[in-house]
């Protein structure tokens, strides 16, 4: 029988629907607080939105639980505002840190790059979680900022390769993002991605020390 590959299918390579570490073009459509592991301590968690890819791209829906209102046009991702949360705490030196203020001024950048630094300094509340909640009004728009997306590699249930992301520092005066592309860190591997770290598979035993006896 002739071999032939006419009738052979290969897998397509389709754009991720999910956001990848890189440099990205995106707009804000939703913030909340996620709990750190330290008791008290939070993460901002952004949701972004790329710019559209392309008409042949099918991202996610908008809200699984209706379908009317379509699908994102972009990538999509959930980041952290950094990868270690938000706490108060004294430091070594005796600086202290509050919370509260890393917060709000995390926002209030995210403002001042979308050029709505006022209507963010207009809003008064009393606690962080009413802050982050009103905060959306202002942050959550069709404004496109360019940001620096670092991530932690992890293998998801399905034994696939996907990324934690999260806002890296500041590097050589350059900001994690904002409305220039020039003014943003450059995303780099070594500075930006935290690798899987495999599992060795131990095929073989060596053998026991001298003296010592396994059984």
């Amino acid at each position: 029988m002739a071999l032939s590959t006419a009738n052979i299918k290969v897998s397509e390579n389709k754009t991720s629907k999910t956001i990848l570490p890189g440099n990205i073009q995106g707009r804000l459509y939703d913030l909340s607080l996620k709990p750190g592991y330290s008791e008290g301590s939070y993460y901002v968690i952004l949701n972004i939105e790329t710019t559209p890819v392309g008409d042949d791209f099918e991202g996610f829906l908008i809200d699984p639980r209706d379908e009317s209102k379509g699908k994102f046009k972009g990538q999509v991702g959930r980041v952290r505002s950094g990868q270690y949360a938000f706490e108060s705490k004294t430091l070594p030196n005796g600086n202290i840190i509050n919370r509260d203020e890393s917060i709000m001024k995390l926002l209030l950048n995210l403002a001042i790059a979308q050029g709505r630094e006022q209507e963010m300094n207009e809003i008064e509340v009393d606690t962080i979680e009413e802050l982050v909640e009103k905060a959306k009004s202002v942050l959550c728009n069709d404004v496109y900022l360019y940001y620096c997306i670092a991530a932690k590699e992890y293998t998801n249930k399905e034994g696939y390769m996907a990324y934690d992301c999260f806002l890296p520092k500041m590097a050589n005066k350059k900001y994690v993002f904002g409305k220039n592309l020039e003014n943003v860190v450059v995303f780099n591997e070594t500075d930006h991605l935290i690798k899987e770290k495999k599992k060795e598979t131990v095929s073989s035993f060596e053998p026991a020390p001298d003296g010592f006896n396994m059984f």
